[in-house]
């Protein structure tokens, strides 16, 4: 059975985000169209940097895969090395918190989609213009801009509120289930 991985990152001196991966592996690198955890404009990481895989027995490691600047666990450069949850691996200029593993959970189809659909866009090229984003407060009877972003941005914060949402409504309905 495959396991989602769960790990904390981010460009080195910003707050880190926590992401979920199917298993067995998640490339960390600066290419969207090879890497499964980017941060695009952040100068330093390879192409593909380094991974962190689950091997057959469910051992969790890090791999460099050859990059030019070296992938350090704790604070040492290593090739491969095993997991264990806390642990800290910079990719370059990027920070990972390897948070642990989870099992593959049974999920609705349109999370699937979402999610699916989310990955994509913040997979896609940055563009190079903006739009202004308007939204409506809570009980619906006030808007107001709240900034100018790309329409990549935009994109991407639609899709986390409407997963977030189907999530708060699936939760629900489990609850009263």
């Amino acid at each position: 059975m495959n396991r989602r991985i769960i790990l904390d990152a981010a460009p080195r001196n910003q707050s880190p985000q926590r992401f979920e991966f199917p298993g067995p592996e998640v490339k960390v690198g600066r290419s969207p169209e090879r890497a499964d955890l980017t941060f695009p404009g952040v100068a330093g990481p390879s192409r593909v940097h380094g991974a962190i895989v689950i091997d057959e027995d469910g051992q969790p490691w890090v791999e460099d895969r050859r990059s030019s600047n070296g992938t350090r666990l704790n604070g040492r450069n290593v090739q491969r090395a095993p997991l264990v949850p806390g642990d800290e691996i910079h990719f370059s200029t990027i920070l990972v918190t390897f948070v642990g593993l989870a099992p593959e959970l049974e999920e609705d189809p349109r999370v699937t989609s979402l999610r699916n659909d989310l990955i994509r866009a913040r997979r896609a090229p940055l563009d190079e213009g903006s739009v202004e984003v308007w939204r409506l407060s809570p009980d619906e009877q006030h808007a107001w801009r709240v900034t100018a972003e790309s329409e990549r941005d935009a994109r991407i914060r639609e899709l986390e509120d409407r997963l977030a949402a189907l999530r708060a409504e699936l939760g629900d309905a489990a609850d009263r289930g």
